[in-house]
Formats: structure tokens, sequence, C-alpha cells
């Protein structure tokens, strides 16, 4: 079978336009662009069309994907790295809760522990969250190493929700703090 010239001449101009290269939103260039392929290559350009990472490679593969619209972004030498994601979120660290954190590493005793939280939600607007962040445990205190009773924690404030982080896995509250969150899972229909 033979094709006529002209069919292979619509067959190559299909072809060159399908391989063309389409305009990217963004290109990023002039720096180090960390693959995280299987062999951690770096390129020190790359294009990205519609959200997605069209072409990685030199500044020069690179350039046939600017175009009128095309967002040039110099990276100047500095490192890009692909987008992460933090697959878990530590609520009470948040700056929102730092007026009302309470450290409570270096005390020795359970009762200024508990003086300390109490003195915080005396000065707290009613209602915040009275946090402790972590970085203590109850085997600090001399007097008595036992976690926290949820009588001690609701003695602390009849006010303020109480959460205390407890080595980083597990945490205590009062009573309010349950409620709220109770309400707050309620509300969510949860």
């Amino acid at each position: 079978m033979r094709l006529s010239k002209y069919f292979v001449g619509a067959l190559v101009f299909a072809c060159s336009c399908s391989l063309h290269a389409t305009e990217a939103n963004i290109v990023m260039t002039g720096g180090k662009i960390l693959t995280v392929d299987d062999a951690f290559s770096v390129a020190d350009s790359i294009a990205i069309t519609g959200g997605e990472i069209t072409a990685i490679g030199s500044a020069k593969d690179i350039q046939e994907y600017i175009g009128d619209e095309t967002q040039v972004i110099h990276l100047d030498g500095k490192t890009a790295i692909p987008g992460l994601i933090d697959n878990h979120f530590h609520f009470i660290r948040s700056a929102y809760n730092s007026q009302q954190e309470v450290r409570l590493d270096g005390i020795s005793t359970r009762q200024e522990a508990l003086q300390t939280l109490k003195d915080k939600a005396a000065s707290a607007t009613k209602g915040s969250w009275i946090t402790v962040i972590g970085g203590w445990s109850p085997e600090q205190f001399s007097d008595d190493n036992t976690p926290f009773t949820l009588a001690e924690l609701d003695s602390i404030s009849k006010d303020n929700p109480v959460f205390l982080l407890l080595s980083y896995s597990s945490g205590l509250a009062n009573s309010l703090a349950f409620l709220e969150v109770g309400q707050a899972l309620n509300e969510t229909g949860r």
C-alpha cells in the first residue's frame, strides 16, 4: 500500500504539533530542582502547567514551555523541592494558642505545677484554652509522680478548658475540655 504525499505531510504536521510543548503556567529556572526520582536526580529548570509538572530538565530544554503568559521564576541558585504534605497536625502548638501555653519543664513538684496552671487560668480570658504542649512528665515531680487526676485538672479552672500534652503521645484534659470537644463533634455531625 502506497501512502500519498499529502497524507504523509498531514501525518508529519499532526505529529509535530502534538510533540510541540504547550505553554506552561509557571517555569522555575536557574536553580536546583530536586526530582526525588529513583536516582534522586537534580535538574536546573521545571515547567508546571495546570498544577502538574510538565517537564523537568535544563534551561534549554524548558525554554520551549515559556510563553507570553508564563510566570518565570528565576531561582538564582536556590533549591526547589517537591510539595511536602504534613500528614499530622499539632493544633495545640499553633500560634493561636501560644498566649495560653504553660511550660511545666523545670518544675519539680506537683503542687507547683498545679499552681502555675491555676495562675495562668486566672489571667486568661474566660473560655480560652489553657495548654501545655509537652516537655514535661509526672516523673519530674518529687512529691507525687502520678498523672494528674480529673479532679485536679477541674480545680485549675471552671471557666477554661485545660489540655496537657503528655510525652507527645497522650494527653490529659479537664471536664470542660471534654465538654467543648464533644460539642464541636456534635456540631460537625461526628
